[in-house]
């Protein structure tokens, strides 16, 4: 089937403007164009699109995004290439889930403290809690943040 580009706007949830950005930036290379000039989308384009909105979630810059699709272009020499652009950026990745489980802790530690202090009547009552009476996954967080109090 063959889309306009507002069917496939429609169709998976992009606005026109980043499937436009997309395809002007070199994303969407093989994309057809009628006689007019307007962009028609094919099943495949559909999914590739697909594809480039699960590489941006990613993180991966427009810079190498545009390799990255160049590099499927040039075939099974370009494999090498390409894994590695994928471990990079998994690392990458990886080190943003560990800054978010950081930030997690700190939000579980101090909900935990905010409900100790309104229980309590007093925040220095909430402070004074020593950590072997807090529950342990609230202990742990307090730890990962670091806090003294």
């Amino acid at each position: 089937m063959i889309y306009a580009i507002g069917e496939v706007s429609e169709r998976i949830g992009l606005p026109i403007s980043t499937i436009r950005y997309y395809h002007k930036n070199g994303l969407m290379p093989h994309v057809d164009r009628t006689a007019g000039g307007q962009r028609r989308f094919s099943d495949d384009d559909v999914e590739w699109l697909r594809y480039l909105e699960r590489l941006r979630a990613t993180g991966m810059p427009i810079a190498e995004m545009r390799e990255f699709v160049e590099l499927i272009d040039g075939g099974e020499e370009t494999l090498e290439r390409r894994r590695q652009i994928m471990r990079n950026r998994r690392s990458e990745v990886e080190a943003q889930l560990a800054e978010l489980q950081t930030t997690l802790g700190i939000i579980a530690y101090k909900c935990w403290y905010y409900d100790r202090a309104l229980e309590l009547g007093d925040e220095q009552a909430a402070r004074a809690i020593p950590p072997e009476e807090m529950p342990p996954e609230v202990r742990s967080a307090r730890e990962l943040c670091r806090f003294s109090w």
